[in-house]
């Protein structure tokens, strides 16, 4: 993943939080959101698959924590 310096929205200085982001479109999307600005939280229900995707996210530049989240 590129992060790129023009997105078609931008959410700077914003925090999303992506519950499921650990897997399919979940991450996709907090890899999106890390693009456009946002520092995102991967939630997940295990929280070690969440920390592989923030991880991923950060090593290429982006602001990115995970943390355990279930709602069911």
């Amino acid at each position: 993943m590129i992060l790129q310096d023009r997105h078609p929205f931008r959410v700077d200085g914003k925090v999303a939080l992506d519950t499921g982001a650990a897997r399919g479109l979940g991450a996709s999307c907090a890899r999106v959101l890390t693009q456009a600005g946002a520092r995102v939280v991967v939630s997940y229900i295990d929280t070690d698959v969440a920390e592989v995707v923030a991880a991923d996210i950060r090593e290429c530049g982006g602001d990115a924590y995970s943390r355990h989240f279930d709602v069911a």
